[in-house]
């Protein structure tokens, strides 16, 4: 017996009728992301944050065990000569042991050294995946070994009775070397710890500090001489001083969404470029590799105003003040 086939009365979709079913998917699927970006961002904002207090955290507890800043590390994953491991702090042995040198120079700026820290490469990142910059005012980061710096002053905070071994002469300090972290020197215009080499933060370019812009009043220091013990006692009772000593110690700059200006991790010196002509100019303040960055709220309008950094800072005292009592007020 012939079997014919049968027309069943279904046909399929045409390829207008595809098409139109196609744009309204896509239509469906950018207005869901239009409508969950925010949140995104927001999200990403929140776990980039939470990275930051960890390094802050990581910093406060090397700095309790070595009474000076880790240096940046270098942001190049493929070091060469006598460079140490990627993730090290610059200045690291061969293998990323600790050696306690001074951060000068070209050295005060870099990515988070993760290693150092005990943190993964990971940590050291923003939620985008962008290495985060940080930078230190050098004064902190002096080497506790060198005692031949012109600059190792100490300010009168650090000199008042409760710093003083009352057993011994009243020139002993009870924790000089934490009194030269915590009251660092202003130093002279030729040296590498100079105040002007501090951390300076506005709320806009060219706009007003955030915090002093320098430690001042270099009579209210003493150069610190011959051993480390040899602090003279300034005052009896700590008097007010509107003199600044305290200042910005460390800065951590995320480069958020568009990461303009963070280290891409593969070239000593190497950023990210604005490939969009998508960034603020508040944003080139916070990647040129100067002392002074600007933390202000996020803005999303495109051009001169587009501003989508993250910033952390910490002074001496916030550092110290992660650990309770163990604070600069005391030695």
């Amino acid at each position: 017996m012939n079997k014919t086939c049968k027309n069943n009365g279904q046909s399929g979709f045409t390829l207008t009728e595809l098409a139109v079913v196609v744009a309204i998917v896509g239509i469906l699927i950018g207005a869901s992301f239009m409508m969950f970006s925010p949140f995104i961002l927001s999200a990403r904002q929140t776990a980039t944050r939470a990275r930051m207090e960890t390094i802050a955290d990581s910093i406060a507890a090397y700095v309790k065990s070595h009474n000076r800043l880790p240096c940046p590390a270098i942001p190049d994953d493929t070091p060469t000569g006598s460079q140490p491991p990627f993730g090290f702090q610059k200045g690291s042995g061969s293998d990323g042991q600790d050696v306690n040198i001074s951060c000068v120079g070209t050295d005060v700026e870099g990515i988070v050294p993760f290693r150092t820290l005990d943190l993964t490469e990971k940590q050291g990142q923003d939620a985008w995946g962008g290495y985060i910059t940080y930078r230190i005012t050098p004064a902190f980061a002096l080497s506790q070994d060198d005692y031949s710096v012109a600059s190792t002053d100490i300010h009168a905070a650090c000199r008042y009775l409760d710093w003083m071994d009352v057993h011994r002469a009243s020139t002993v300090n009870r924790n000089p070397l934490k009194a030269r972290f915590c009251c660092p020197p202003v130093g002279h215009s030729s040296d590498v710890y100079y105040k002007d080499k501090d951390i300076a933060i506005l709320d806009t370019a060219g706009g007003d500090s955030l915090w002093p812009r320098a430690r001042s009043d270099a009579s209210k220091f003493y150069d610190h001489q011959d051993t480390r013990a040899d602090i003279p006692l300034m005052d009896t009772v700590r008097e007010p001083d509107a003199n600044d000593y305290e200042t910005p110690a460390f800065i951590l700059v995320s480069h958020g969404p568009n990461r303009y200006g963070a280290y891409t991790g593969k070239t000593s010196g190497d950023r990210m470029l604005d490939v969009n002509g998508f960034f603020g100019t508040d944003e080139t303040e916070n990647q040129d590799g100067d002392r002074t960055f600007i933390i202000r709220e996020y803005t999303a309008d495109q051009g001169n105003d587009y501003f989508d950094d993250l910033v952390l800072w910490r002074t001496q005292n916030q550092i110290y003040s992660e650990f309770g009592d163990n604070s600069c007020l005391r030695p």
